[in-house]
């Protein structure tokens, strides 16, 4: 289904940042890619920064789910990827790259 494959678009997931806007001088700050949390299904609750993951599925991004272990599956997904800031990033603008 296209529409459940825009979470798979996690394919080249970029940190840019920008003084104003989308330049050319953008530049990569951190590259995301590799082991992210995944789980099925909805719950609005999952957006909670302290919500507990411990028991999610580890699955390599950027790859579709079906690929790291649910094939056939048709519905929501979550996909949680933890990772400090840099102190440097604060008073810069930040854009998340989805590919």
């Amino acid at each position: 289904m296209r529409g459940l494959q825009f979470v798979t678009i996690l394919t080249v997931v970029l940190l840019v940042a920008s003084g104003t806007g989308f330049t050319e001088d953008r530049k990569q700050l951190l590259d995301l890619r590799g082991p992210w949390k995944f789980d099925i299904g909805d719950d609005m609750q999952r957006a909670e920064p302290r919500f507990d993951d411990s028991e999610w599925e580890e699955v390599f991004v950027p790859s579709p789910w079906e690929d790291e272990g649910f094939p056939g599956y048709d519905g929501y997904g979550w996909y949680r990827k933890h990772f400090t800031a840099s102190p440097d990033w604060k008073e810069k603008v930040l854009y998340l790259h989805l590919g």
